[in-house]
Parts: C-alpha cells; sequence; structure tokens
C-alpha cells in the first residue's frame, strides 16, 4: 500500500445509488487517482470493484460517501468485505510510516559452499 492522491468529486456529479459510483466519471477518476491498481495489494485488477474503505454496514451516508470510495480488485474486495475496521487510508497518512519489515538472522545459520 502506498500514498495515494484522492482528486475531488467531479463537478455536476453526486453519489445516491451503487450505480452512481461503480460506472461514468465516477470509477473513470478513481481509477486515474489510483493508477487503476487495487489500493490494498497494489494489483491491477482486471475487474474493477469499488470498494468502502470504511464498511457502511447499510449506513447510506458511508455508502455514498466521496472519500470512502476507493478501488480493489475482487480478491482484496471480497476478503476484506465488511470484516475489518480501522484499514489504513492511504489518502490521508502515509502507510510507510504505519507498516515495518524486521528480520532476524539466526546465530546458527551455516553457508554451505558447493
Amino acid at each position: 500500500m502506498v500514498r495515494l492522491t484522492k482528486s475531488p468529486l467531479p463537478t455536476g456529479v453526486t453519489i445516491e445509488s451503487e450505480l452512481d459510483y461503480r460506472r461514468g466519471e465516477v470509477i473513470k477518476t478513481l481509477a486515474e487517482d489510483y493508477h487503476n491498481k487495487c489500493y490494498i495489494c497494489e494489483d491491477k485488477p482486471t475487474t474493477i470493484n469499488v470498494e468502502h474503505i470504511v464498511p457502511h454496514r447499510r449506513e447510506l451516508a458511508l455508502k455514498y460517501e466521496w472519500s470512502n470510495l476507493f478501488i480493489a480488485c475482487g480478491h482484496c474486495n471480497s476478503i476484506k468485505h465488511d470484516k475489518y475496521d480501522g484499514i489504513i487510508d492511504p489518502t490521508k497518512c502515509d502507510p510507510e510510516e504505519h507498516i515495518a519489515l524486521s528480520v532476524e538472522i539466526s546465530s546458527s545459520l551455516v553457508i554451505v559452499k558447493k
């Protein structure tokens, strides 16, 4: 996951139904903002899914809120579904500040040369 910049909702566009965020200027703008990649795994999906970073759980305000809409691949979208809260929002902070890689090397490591 990398830091992303989200464009404002295109002028004259309203989001009042699923059809509004699954086509036209909305999907085009989301795809451009996220470089046609899933915001979670950064893979280029064959089919674009509009994903809600904060699960809407039937809350229409969250379901149609521009800042809550992201592009995801089908795999990540189906795994995340509405099961996870607190996902890092890459438009509000740099994910690299929250992710660390730690590697421990064993002192009993043996290198064999052939």
